[in-house]
Parts: C-alpha cells; structure tokens; sequence
C-alpha cells in the first residue's frame, strides 16, 4: 500500500497547530498561580488565540489562492517559533495573551475563487441561508463548550481535594482520542437517523455528560469529559459536512464564515464561563454549558426540521 506523502505532511501540520494553540489549557492553573491571577484572567490568553483565528479565518483562503497553500502553511509554521519566544518570555498575563493571539493556524480545503469581490458577495448570500446560519451558531456554541469544559475543569481538578497535577491535567485531554473512534461512524448513523434527529441525540448525551461532570468521583469526571469530547466531535463532524452539502456555491467562504463562527464561540467559551466560575464555581460553569447545549438543540430542532439526511 503506497503512503500518501501529503496526507501525512497535512496530519503533521494540523497536530502541530492544535497543540500549539490548545496546550495552555492544562498549564493554565500553574499559570494563574504563576501571574497571581484568577481563573477568568489567566483564560483570557485561550480567549485571545480563538478570537485571532476567527478574525483571520475568512481571509486565510484568499491568501492562500493567492501565495499557494505550501507557501502559507511553511511560513505560518516557521514564524509561529516568534509568539512562541514570546510567550515563553511574557512578564504578565496581557502580554501572554497578545503573543499567543499570534498562533494562527492554516485554513484547508479552500477552492480558488473569481476575486474578493466575487467571495464578498458569496458571503452575503451564505448569511441570508436558514440553514447555514444555523449550521454557524451550532459550530459557535460546539468550540464555545469544548473550551469552557476543558479550559475549567483544569480549574476544578487542580484545586482541593483533587490536586491534580499539570501533568495530570494533560493526561485528562486523552479524552479527545474517542473523536477518532467515533466520528467515522457519523455518516452511518446519519444515513438511518436522519440529520435532524442525529444531532439532537448528541446534543442530549453531550448534557449527560456535562451534568456527569458535576458528580465528585474522578471516574464519573473522566467519562462525563468523555462524553462531552466525543459528542463535540460528532456535532463538528455533522455540522462541517452540512456545511459543504448546503453551499453549492463558494463552498470556501461558507466554510471560512463557518470557521469564524466556531472560533468566536471558543473565544466567549473561555470568557463567558470565566465569569460564572468567579461567582459559582464548578456548578456554574457547567449550568452555562448546558444552556448553550440547550440552544443548540433548539436551533437544530427548528431549523434542520426539513434537512436533508
């Protein structure tokens, strides 16, 4: 069997890239202890990189058509080294935060378009589609939970009577490995479920397994964060592919509006929660995770009432 030379340089690139921008979550603790700041401070450094890669991602194709995706993805790499000195070297959380807003990862999958003005007016038509602006808040609120969930519960674990340390913080995101035995599965289930029904059922085991989470047991934590990795990546999976199926036409910048939109959730999913951990704790921020797993099925219901299976 021949080996792909170029899927393993793309699988390179994108684990590279998610472990440099997610590997602060389970640091962010020590951090806090650190700077001698709080849980809602020190995660404004997880608020800034999302936000930076959801201002960029509608333009990172354009770039891209324009330089050749080689280009991009080679320099991006090589000049990520300069945030990373960076923040290696940062004197308090502010600068922290502004060095890694400078971790941009590569966009993929982008077709060349007819110019700016011609992906300007797609963008347009995408945002006056039902069903893509739903697709949109459903990948908002999927990335808001995946960083609330994973950016506090460092929180909750590392203090008393769990102690857990950085390392064992770490350990907890082997978790996101259950995305690589199920997600493969979505289109079988799908082809019996139907789209409307499969998301709901996922988004109702993703409720369970945060109201799991609330239980003190370490074992009833780990698989309430199973649960809530492995319905994330479910709901991502359907919600991209919907995505490519609905825009028939620049399918780039649908993808890059739904880009934006995941990343903008995971900015507030950082930000949001912080405040409700500051006033309630543990409880609090996972009572915010349920309501917006609460308003994405209500989306869903609604608008995949007729969605194509």
């Amino acid at each position: 069997m021949a080996v792909d030379r170029r899927k393993i340089a793309v699988a390179t690139a994108g684990f590279c890239t998610f472990l440099t921008l997610y590997s602060p979550q389970a640091l962010l603790p020590a951090l806090a202890h650190e700077f001698g700041v709080g849980a809602a401070e020190i995660s404004a450094i997880m608020t800034a990189s999302t936000l930076a890669i959801a201002l960029t991602a509608p333009f990172t194709g354009a770039v891209a058509d324009v330089l050749g995706r080689k280009r991009v993805i080679a320099a991006a790499m090589l000049a990520v080294v300069v945030p990373l000195t960076g923040a290696a070297l940062a004197p308090d959380v502010q600068a922290l935060a502004v060095t890694l807003a400078l971790l941009l990862p590569r966009e993929k999958g982008f077709v060349r378009s007819q110019g700016l003005s011609a992906s300007a007016r797609q963008m347009l038509r995408h945002l006056k589609d039902p069903q893509l602006l739903a697709t949109y808040g459903i990948g908002f609120g999927v990335l808001f939970n995946f960083i609330a969930v994973f950016t506090y519960v460092s929180f909750h674990l590392a203090a008393a009577p769990y102690h857990f340390s950085s390392t064992l913080l770490g350990a907890i995101f082997s978790t996101y490995l259950i995305g690589t035995v199920i997600s493969p599965m979505t289109g079988w289930i799908m082809a019996r479920l139907g789209r409307r029904r499969f998301i709901l059922a996922v988004i109702a085991a993703w409720m369970g397994g945060a109201a799991l989470m609330l239980a003190p047991p370490i074992p009833a934590i780990i698989a309430g964060l199973t649960f809530c990795a492995g319905c994330g990546m479910l709901c991502q999976t359907i919600s991209t592919g919907y995505v490519t199926e609905i825009a028939k036409d620049g399918r780039s910048s649908a993808v890059g509006l739904y880009v934006t939109s995941f990343y903008v959730g995971g900015s507030m999913g950082a930000f949001l929660p912080g405040l409700a951990w500051e006033r309630g704790g543990w409880p609090a921020a996972i009572a915010m995770v349920v309501a917006m797993l609460a308003a994405m099925a209500v989306i869903a219901a609604l608008a995949y009432r007729d969605a194509r299976a």
